[in-house]
């Protein structure tokens, strides 16, 4: 697997893997809460806004209520580029027993959207990154097998061209298109697996391919072996 393939690998993964963690967290750390805080009735008094760099307006809304004799006002720390209630509205909020000052509503919203945001963002990452192992791994588990029960020929790079079907931040990897010449008329072509060490200059250069006799459509162009320089067809 090509070093740059490993990196984006191990960082989407790692990435992946601690946000899911951190999602499991705030599940957890959600029922621990909810274990330790007693539901109460509150009443929206207003929201407090303030606008993101993009120019969006968040709303974070207030509460007023009252536990254990004492009334309290306190907003939560999620905001929402909507107004979830009706200013005067009254909403079910879950308060902290040792810390009446902490709280949070009784919703989905309130418990469980950023949980689930973060999981899931978690899981793509993650998921992105072990696809690029499991194709890549598969790829050079294809390039070994074909190095060694394949034929080896040596073809001339005729284009090289861009992969349309990958992209890299809007980049697309190069593959080489190459020829081997079997008197006037034959002319065998195979293409590479799309690689980031392939380059336009190869055009012209020599490169061995490594086909299975048994099943000639199936072949490994072997980009490694145009390492140490390029060699012109003469």
């Amino acid at each position: 697997m090509p070093r740059i393939f490993k990196f984006f690998s191990v960082i989407f993964s790692f990435i992946g893997f601690a946000l899911l963690i951190g999602g499991g967290y705030t599940v957890y750390s959600n029922y621990k809460f909810m274990g330790e805080a007693e539901l109460v009735d509150a009443k929206v008094i207003k929201y407090d806004s303030y606008q993101d760099n993009k120019g969006g307006t968040f709303y974070t809304p207030v509460y007023k209520y009252s536990f254990q004799g004492k009334e309290y006002t306190n907003k939560l720390n999620f905001s929402s580029n909507i107004k979830s209630h009706d200013i005067g509205g009254n909403v079910t909020i879950y308060v902290l027993k040792v810390d009446p000052n902490d709280i949070r509503e009784n919703s989905f919203t309130g418990l469980w959207l950023g949980s689930l945001i973060i999981t899931l963002v978690g899981l793509f990452f993650f998921s992105f990154g072990v696809g690029i192992f499991f194709i890549n791994y598969k790829k050079s588990k294809f390039a070994k097998r074909l190095k060694s029960i394949g034929y080896p020929l040596t073809g001339e790079v005729v284009s090289v061209v861009e992969d349309l079907k990958i992209s890299y931040n809007k980049v697309h990897p190069l593959k080489l298109i190459v020829e081997k010449k079997s008197g006037r008329s034959d002319v065998q072509r195979f293409e590479s697996f799309s690689d980031t060490k392939i380059t336009s200059d190869m055009v012209g250069a020599t490169v061995t391919v490594y086909v299975n006799q048994s099943d000639k459509s199936e072949y490994y162009v072997d980009v490694d072996s145009l390492s140490g320089g390029v060699s012109k067809v003469g």
